[in-house]
C-alpha cells in the first residue's frame, strides 16, 4: 500500500517532490479546489494518475477527462469560464444534453441554453481577471446590466438578481 510518510519521491510537471506526503501537503490542495468543473476534474485525475504510475507504469490513461475539459474550452465562452458560472453550467446545462448526441449538435444545443441562461442587457463582461458572473439569491444567474464606473486599475460590472431585484457590482483590478 502507499504510504504517504513513506514512499519515495514523486515527480509532478516540472516538480520533484521528496515524498508523496510533500506532494500532498503542497501540490495536491492545488490540483483539487475546484473538481465541480472540467478543468478541475481533469487536473484531479492527472495527479492520481501521476502518483500511481510512478509505481506501476502498466496502468493505462484514460482520456476522458481531457476530452471533456476540451469540451467545454471549446463550448463555454471565455465570459463564463471557471467560477460559479462555469460550475452552474457544468450541473444546470451541460447534464441536459447527453454526450451521445452529435458532438457539433450538443456543442449548439448546450449554447443555446448558455444564451438562455445568461441574459444580458448590454453585450457581456470582458473580465479583468478570471470571469466572476454572479448567481442570484435563488442560485440562477444574474443578468449583465453592463459596465459600471472604472477607476484607475478598478473595474466594476453591474448585474441584477431577477429572484430579488437587487443590484450586483463585481469589482476586478488589472
Amino acid at each position: 500500500m502507499l504510504s504517504p510518510e513513506k514512499s519515495p519521491g514523486i515527480i509532478y510537471g516540472n516538480h520533484v517532490y521528496d515524498s508523496v506526503h510533500t506532494f500532498l501537503t503542497y501540490e495536491w490542495r492545488m490540483i483539487t479546489h475546484d473538481v465541480e468543473t472540467a478543468e478541475g476534474a481533469f487536473a484531479f485525475y492527472d495527479g492520481v494518475y501521476s502518483i500511481y504510475y510512478q509505481i506501476d507504469q502498466s496502468i493505462p490513461w484514460s482520456d476522458q477527462y481531457s476530452r471533456e475539459y476540451s469540451f467545454v474550452l471549446e463550448t463555454i465562452p471565455e465570459y463564463l469560464s471557471g467560477g460559479e458560472a462555469e460550475k452552474y453550467i457544468a450541473k444546470h446545462i451541460i447534464p441536459l444534453f447527453p454526450d451521445t448526441m452529435k458532438k457539433s449538435e450538443r456543442k449548439k444545443a448546450i449554447k443555446a441554453k448558455i444564451r438562455e441562461e445568461f441574459k444580458s442587457e448590454k453585450g457581456y463582461p470582458c473580465w479583468a481577471q478570471s470571469s466572476d458572473w454572479p448567481l442570484g439569491k435563488d442560485g440562477k444567474p444574474a443578468t449583465y446590466l453592463g459596465k459600471g464606473k472604472s477607476e484607475g486599475d478598478l473595474r466594476r460590472w453591474r448585474f441584477r438578481d431577477e429572484s430579488t431585484g437587487e443590484i450586483l457590482v463585481i469589482e476586478q483590478y488589472y
